[in-house]
């Protein structure tokens, strides 16, 4: 089973790229085959139950999806019981890359290529080292996306449906990262508000044990 850890994308981007997630939501959306409000139990008989390599309780770690895309390996369906499914992140392989992290980028961008060709061009993307980072050489580029000082990050604005889109590059170790594609639907929206005392809990990576389920604030 593979465990590629998941790295939280910042909600001070999914917010901003959110602003007008209060659109109502629409019966059908959905995204890889996983429609907005689908239970856990209809997520598990969509895709079989050998295809839910874990289940954290609220999120569902999957090997394939009802619709697969042939860019990611595992998705990860946020499915609370009250709400059903209100978020899923989509996971690319591994990407073996040099510490510059030429490669890791490539696929960042052949991916938003993909993603902006399906829904119109990113209203934002961020490429940034923090102010001060000590790891501000071209060969740190990877352990400063491993330490949290660097970031490479596209958003969309929400679609028709009020479904918001975000892809971010994360990284395992200095020569190993991934892409990760997030959308949220609108009742995520709903979902965080009744939920504002949960800011603790979050989803927590674990290289080589799974994953640790936590809720982004």
């Amino acid at each position: 089973m593979r465990t590629t850890p998941i790295l939280a994308i910042s909600l001070t981007i999914i917010g901003f790229v959110a602003f007008s997630g209060q659109t109502l939501p629409a019966e059908e959306t959905e995204r890889f085959g996983l429609k907005m409000g689908m239970k856990k139990a209809e997520v598990i008989a969509s895709v079989g139950p050998n295809a839910a390599e874990e289940d954290l309780g609220d999120v569902l770690i999957l090997a394939t999806a009802p619709k697969p895309d042939a860019h990611f390996v595992q998705y990860v369906v946020f499915v609370p019981p009250e709400t059903g499914v209100i978020k899923i992140v989509a996971i690319s392989s591994d990407v073996t890359t040099k510490s510059s992290g030429e490669t890791l980028r490539d696929k960042f961008n052949e991916l938003r290529s993909s993603l902006e060709a399906d829904h119109g061009k990113a209203a934002l993307l961020f490429d940034f080292l923090i102010p001060g980072s000590d790891w501000n050489e071209p060969g740190d580029w990877m352990i400063a996306l491993l330490n949290h000082e660097r970031t490479l990050m596209a958003g969309w604005e929400p679609d028709e449906e009020g479904v918001s889109l975000a892809e971010k590059a994360c990284a395992i170790d200095p020569q190993t990262g991934y892409v990760m594609v997030t959308y949220e639907f609108p009742n995520f929206v709903f979902w965080k508000q009744e939920h504002r005392g949960d800011q603790d809990e979050f989803l927590k990576p674990k290289r080589g044990n799974g994953l640790v389920a936590r809720m982004e604030p």
